[in-house]
């Protein structure tokens, strides 16, 4: 059977902390995210002023002048608290972009009005914030992590309530349960302070804009995903495997040297995330 089209889906939440604080935001700025789909990189812009509006650009190139890219662009608003009426803070917009900087004009996702009277929306809990702070200061810490001589101050109950080696290490029968230091070989320090980000915030490095900081993203999840598996943190060997995948272009599984070194070669991931990335890849 041949197959005349591809079909690539990707959700991504993206939470504004203080959103109370982007009033003081002029007209004409906005909030940016970007990530990779389907080989093509894109950026949601959030304009959060008298009415939060959402726009999606393409910031790659298309490979035939001839060819286009067409979108179902998505949003909602998650409001756990169910008190948004079920056609409040929802829009969808079909687009076909044909080169690198086309917008799609998302529209209007609900008024500021709305968004600020829900007292579930704002103000947020903030606990990601919190921990991510508390990991930066260093407040009440226990343990050191050492990697690659450079050191980090971290909880205990923390680390173990994410990963279950830790909870092994310092809470079972292994020596690190009383040990104020422990040394992490094998890992580069840049890399144990992205996992320790993620143990307690949940989130990712961004890649940067241009192809170098796609490149180092790449390698960056590579690297981060053989520490994910190593100390059995599953949510981020997910979002690891998601960045490699989408990451794969037609240029980078080429190979060159432009110090990728090739997605066919970068891209090796654990036997179980292998299986899993084929299921997900099923029409």
């Amino acid at each position: 059977m041949e197959t005349l089209t591809e079909v690539v889906r990707s959700s991504k939440q993206i939470k504004i902390q203080g959103f109370s604080v982007t009033s003081a935001m002029s007209d004409g700025d906005a909030l940016k995210s970007r990530w990779k789909v389907g080989g093509y990189d894109w950026e949601v812009q959030l304009f959060p002023n008298s009415i939060v509006v959402l726009h999606l650009y393409l910031r790659s190139n298309i490979v035939s002048p001839d060819s286009s890219v067409k979108v179902m662009f998505s949003a909602r608003v998650v409001d756990p608290s169910g008190k948004l009426k079920r056609h409040q803070g929802i829009l969808s917009v079909a687009h076909n972009f044909k080169r690198s900087g086309y917008r799609c004009y998302g529209g209007p996702l609900m008024s500021r009005s709305e968004l600020q009277t829900s007292d579930d929306l704002v103000p947020s809990s903030g606990l990601n914030h919190h921990l991510g702070e508390l990991l930066h200061k260093g407040t009440g810490a226990d343990v050191t992590l050492v990697a690659a001589g450079e050191s980090f101050a971290a909880h205990k109950a923390i680390l173990a309530s994410r990963s279950p080696v830790f909870m092994a290490e310092f809470f079972g029968h292994m020596k690190e349960k009383r040990s104020p230091r422990v040394e992490i070989k094998d890992m580069d320090a840049a890399i144990l302070g992205a996992m320790l980000r993620f143990i307690y915030t949940d989130s990712v490095p961004e890649p940067e804009d241009g192809d170098d900081g796609e490149v180092a993203a790449m390698h960056t999840a590579q690297h981060l995903l053989a520490a994910a598996d190593r100390y059995g943190i599953d949510r981020l060997k997910v979002a690891c495997e998601d960045r490699l995948f989408d990451g794969v272009t037609v240029d980078t599984a080429r190979g060159d040297d432009s110090g990728l070194g090739g997605a066919a070669r970068l891209l090796v991931l654990p036997p179980e995330s292998q299986v899993r990335r084929a299921h997900r890849c099923k029409p």
